[in-house]
């Protein structure tokens, strides 16, 4: 039950992060847009309500032939055993992209591999030609594993 509250607390602020980060007129005027890590910040932090954003996480993205960009964040929320991440996703490419539950994974400091338990929907939806998304990822793992990084796998159809 308290598992379920927490889900209903991250998924609610998810949707005031997406909010904020996701600027869809000046995503179409754009042609070439790169992430700002400052500017990823300041929006963060002006909308989390709760969410704090600690520090940027490393990311192992197959996704890159795609012209997907993804920026991780750690968040208050990482406790033993349930892991939290903010994800920030910019779509430079031409095409629209979608990505699925299966591509993320969690990867610990002896390589163990643990899929998403939960994607924010703003995350699985289309990701328009140079449109910016953002949404919180948790894994549930051990309670004393230690994450090193996150996995955007590229799914070959």
């Amino acid at each position: 039950m308290v598992l379920a509250m927490k889900l209903k607390l991250v998924a609610s602020l998810s949707v005031l992060i997406f909010s904020a980060c996701y600027d869809h007129e000046s995503a179409k005027n754009t042609a070439q847009y790169n992430l700002k890590d400052d500017d990823i910040d300041r929006s963060i932090h002006e909308s989390s309500n709760g969410i704090q954003v600690n520090g940027q996480f490393q990311v192992s993205n197959q996704l890159i032939n795609n012209e997907v960009q993804i920026i991780a964040y750690e968040t208050n929320q990482l406790k033993d055993g349930a892991y939290y991440f903010l994800i920030v996703l910019k779509n430079n490419g031409h095409k629209p992209f979608t990505l699925q539950m299966e591509q993320i994974v969690l990867i610990d400091q002896y390589g163990n591999e643990y899929n998403a338990g939960l994607v924010g929907y703003e995350l699985l939806g289309k990701v328009e030609p140079y449109a910016t998304v953002s949404g919180i990822i948790g894994f549930e793992g051990e309670k004393n594993m230690i994450p090193t990084n996150l996995k955007f796998k590229k799914i070959i159809e």
